[in-house]
Formats: C-alpha cells, sequence, structure tokens
C-alpha cells in the first residue's frame, strides 16, 4: 500500500484482532513472493490515482498474488475519481479476476466488514 496512513490505521484495526495478521508491503512488484512467503489469506491492494494505468498495475499485482497463492482472496481499493480505474476494477470482478472491491472513501468500519465477508 502506499497510503501509509491507511496501512497503519489497517494495522491497529486489526492489532486487536486475534484472527487477522497485516502485513504491509510497499512495493506492487514484491507482493505477489511476498504473499506467497507470508502464506497470505487475503490481498488487500491499493490502486494508486496516478501512473499511466494504475489499475492494470494493480490488477497485475493480484494476478501474480493468484497465481503464487491459488486459494487467496484480493481485495481492491479503487479512487472513485478515476472512471478508468473504477471500469477495469468493476469489469476484473465481474471476471472473477479480483473477490471484491471498495472505493477509497469507504469507511474503515466498511472495509473490514469487506475483509471479513471475503475470508
Amino acid at each position: 500500500m502506499h497510503r501509509r496512513m491507511l496501512a497503519q490505521s489497517l494495522l491497529q484495526w486489526m492489532q486487536g484482532d486475534k484472527n487477522y495478521t497485516f502485513l504491509a508491503e510497499g512495493s506492487y512488484e514484491d507482493a505477489p513472493l511476498s504473499a506467497a512467503v507470508n502464506k497470505i489469506d487475503i490481498a488487500v491492494i491499493e490502486v494508486r490515482e496516478s501512473g499511466e494505468n494504475p489499475a492494470m498495475e494493480a490488477l497485475l499485482t493480484a494476478n501474480g498474488i493468484k497465481k503464487r497463492c491459488a486459494n487467496s482472496k484480493v481485495l481492491i481499493l479503487c479512487p472513485e475519481s478515476s472512471e478508468k480505474s473504477k471500469a477495469a476494477v468493476v469489469l476484473a470482478k465481474q471476471k472473477n479476476l479480483i473477490d471484491d472491491f471498495v472505493f477509497y472513501d469507504a469507511s474503515l468500519e466498511y472495509l473490514m466488514k469487506k475483509i471479513e465477508a471475503i475470508s
């Protein structure tokens, strides 16, 4: 995740929950290997708000994680301000390439409910 405040908030939120261990990986390139090494169950991947094709970058990362951790679930955080990113993420969900998505403006509580729902 590139939004450090969100990653830290998730970490704090989950520290009190014995059902989850939260790991943060700042590099899309390293995320699939990190996921495999840590045997993750759920990946939360952020679509950046800048770059040439940030949704594709996030979806490629999701694909890499799914290849290394076949039983893992992927939840995408998507900026509601980018029509291109929204369209790509919705299509990925329709094609079952990801398990779910949440827009940036959702509350932390809603995000946690989504994580619980796909776990």
